[in-house]
């Protein structure tokens, strides 16, 4: 698991790396002359970039759900290839998240939280299963209703030992969000929140 995660971290910081440098460059390019135009045009002309640095960040929960769905670590050299397996269905699962999430948040802070505290197993769905990304959220919903204190409890202190090594240094980050990502997955396996290679 060590490896498949320094791989990601490896994705994460170069394809971040590419975001800032392309984002950079076209402020750089439009100048101020533009005015408020050039923040607009500046995250458009960037989105490319952007989308595929959060594809490689996602990686983080994707691979932990594999491992427990079918009991295989992928190697490094599989990592990109789980993003070029279904591209489209993994940028339509981030798009409907992001806009389910959004739309909860504008509407009334409770659902967007409820949305984001359902990615685990949004994830998991997306990246083990067949069905339709419609039935993933729903089935994501299902599995966290089934026992949200706990799961509620469990979200709560992954957060906060992220947020808590973040603020310290950025080095704990570097173990501490992966091994979070990878307790969450054990625990919706552990507390059969989801059915391994559920099919549509």
């Amino acid at each position: 698991m060590p490896p498949a995660f320094a791989t990601i971290w490896c994705l994460i910081l170069v394809t971040g790396l590419i975001d800032f440098i392309f984002s950079t460059s076209l402020s750089f390019l439009l100048g101020e002359s533009i005015g408020e135009y050039t923040i607009i045009a500046t995250t458009v002309g960037s989105l490319p970039t952007t989308i595929l640095a959060n594809l490689a960040g996602i990686l983080m929960m994707a691979v932990p759900a594999i491992y427990y769905t079918t009991d295989r670590c992928p190697n490094p050299g599989e990592i990109v290839s789980i993003l070029r397996h279904k591209p489209l269905r993994y940028l339509l699962a981030g798009f409907q998240f992001t806009i389910v999430g959004g739309i909860g948040l504008l509407l009334c802070v409770i659902p967007g939280i409820l949305v984001i505290l359902t990615s685990p197993l949004y994830v998991h769905y997306v990246f083990t299963t067949d069905l339709n990304l419609i039935n993933c959220l729903s089935k994501a919903f299902k599995g966290m209703f089934q026992n949200f204190g706990s799961y509620f409890a469990v979200s709560l202190l992954c957060s906060l030992a992220v947020v808590g090594s973040t603020i310290l240094c950025v080095f704990p980050v570097l173990v501490v969000y992966p091994m979070t990502a990878l307790y969450m997955q054990n625990y919706i396996h552990h507390k059969g929140l989801v059915r391994a290679r559920e099919l549509a």
